[in-house]
């Protein structure tokens, strides 16, 4: 399994840029298929434009330095495109997505696309209560983020609504950072009575 993205240094989201960092990853791994590719996060250089200077897309959609282009549903979807082809073609036996939510999942749909197999979140045991919450899209230990949509309702999604949609769409749930992410978080987990029981 591996990912494309996330979308700043170095790797840059949009279809030609899919495309290479899926011939780089075979090459890596000197195979020519993986199992599973991802894209990181649906978001383009967030939370730091300035990485669009140090890895441009060519993707009209997904090039923050031109404004008048650039849209974050279009690169996406482009992305996305990408990905689908790579699946046909057998370079991926499956593809999916990564910090994504219902309504980023939503606009892969209403595009007529393939779902994602998979969605991977960030979930831990720490992510339990409070009715499910803490796994926001866009939640990454390197990139925690409240932007994951434009509307109140995408915002304050949570993961209880998150797998319930999944679910209801047949797409496999997948957690990164089962132990917390490390530091302190990770203490505090590991200290939990009812996990170390």
């Amino acid at each position: 399994a591996s990912k494309v993205g996330p979308g700043g240094v170095p790797f840059a989201l949009g279809y030609n840029e899919t495309k290479a960092q899926a011939k780089r990853i075979l090459a890596d791994l000197n195979s020519d298929y993986v199992d599973l590719l991802l894209v990181h996060e649906p978001f383009s250089y967030w939370p730091d434009p300035e990485a669009a200077s140090r890895a441009p897309s060519t993707d009209p959609a997904c090039d923050l330095r031109s404004p008048a282009t650039y849209s974050e549903r279009g690169c996406r979807l482009s992305t996305w495109r990408a990905l689908v082809e790579l699946w046909h073609s057998g370079t991926a036996l499956a593809i999916g997505v990564s910090n994504f939510n219902s309504s980023h999942i939503e606009e892969i749909a209403a595009a007529g696309l393939p779902l994602p197999a998979v969605n991977q979140v960030e979930f831990s045991p720490l992510h339990q209560g409070n009715g499910g919450g803490g796994c926001n899209c866009g939640q990454s230990a390197s990139r925690s983020t409240t932007k994951c949509g434009h509307s109140a309702t995408e915002r304050a999604e949570n993961c209880a609504a998150l797998l319930a949609y999944m679910k209801h769409k047949q797409i496999v749930f997948n957690s990164y950072s089962p132990f917390g992410g490390g530091g302190s978080t990770t203490a505090t987990l590991l200290s939990d009575p009812g996990l170390q029981a």
